[in-house]
């Protein structure tokens, strides 16, 4: 009861595959939730690759590499992945999957915690964003800047005025 519990409290979506279709044969509220489906029959009437992306961000087939994290985790005893998963209604979006391999009746099965990342990738994207635009001001700025290290009382970062002032690339700014 104590596990059962833990199951479907928990936040994060836990899921379970068996082989040999490595088909979902449960999932817990938090599953049904992130999914989007109508209950956990409609989930796991699904296997990973059918709610995941075509394509996975580095452009591989999301079929192929979801054989490939099943099999690491399964050598490995676990495989932590970030992974692009889409809900039912087609919306894409980033989590973490941590694959387990358990044993349940003497069979071996795998179990999945998938948590959405959506918001911490978003956050990420801003920084980037952020950096991308300060990087361009600092850039282009007419005075020569110049970033050091204090712990190592080095150069880190010389703008493009003071490289010019200074005769050096940043690169060799960056060695000196």
């Amino acid at each position: 009861r104590k596990f059962q519990d833990l199951f479907e409290s928990s936040r994060d979506a836990i899921m379970t595959l068996e082989p040999p279709s490595w088909r979902f044969t449960s999932g817990n509220p938090a599953t049904v939730k992130m999914f989007r489906t109508k209950n956990e029959e409609e989930f796991i009437s699904h296997g990973p690759w059918e709610l995941s992306a075509d394509r996975q961000p580095d452009g591989r087939a999301s079929a192929e590499k979801a054989k490939e994290m099943i099999e690491t985790a399964m050598r490995e005893g676990s495989h932590l992945f970030e992974w692009m998963h889409r809900r039912i209604g087609g919306e894409d979006f980033f989590a973490d999957v941590l694959l387990t391999r358990m044993e349940r009746e003497g069979k071996a099965m795998l179990q999945a915690t998938v948590r959405d990342i959506t918001e911490r990738k978003q956050a990420e994207e801003a920084l980037r964003a952020s950096e991308a635009k300060y990087r361009t001001i600092i850039d282009m700025c007419p005075n020569g800047i110049l970033i050091a290290d204090v712990e190592t009382k080095g150069l880190r970062y010389a703008n493009l005025a003071a490289c010019r002032m200074l005769g050096y690339t940043s690169e060799e700014l960056a060695t000196m």
